[in-house]
């Protein structure tokens, strides 16, 4: 039997679009995204680069789910679309 490959990268990459979504969000509060937003989406730019440096693996581990990986990453991916839908109303 092949040993599990976990979710690791995934759970990563969720991580930082949910950070960046978030602080997106948070920026757009007045409507408009301007340099005094800088400070707060800045750091996340490396935040999200350091988590795509293992997307390659996505693939793989994706392939190999057992049911908490499926529900822990539906839950991560169900908090981004939430934020998100604040962001467009």
């Amino acid at each position: 039997m092949a040993a599990k490959v976990g979710i690791q990268e995934t759970v990563e990459l969720l991580d930082a679009v949910r950070d960046l979504v978030d602080a997106l969000d948070v920026c757009l509060e007045d409507g408009k995204l301007s340099l005094a937003d800088l400070p707060r989406l800045f750091p996340l730019l490396k935040t999200l680069e350091t988590a795509s440096e293992g997307i390659s693996k996505i693939p793989e581990e994706l392939k190999d789910l057992d049911a908490e990986e499926i529900h822990e990453i539906a839950d991560k991916g169900l908090d981004i679309i939430i934020i998100a839908v604040r962001l467009f109303k």
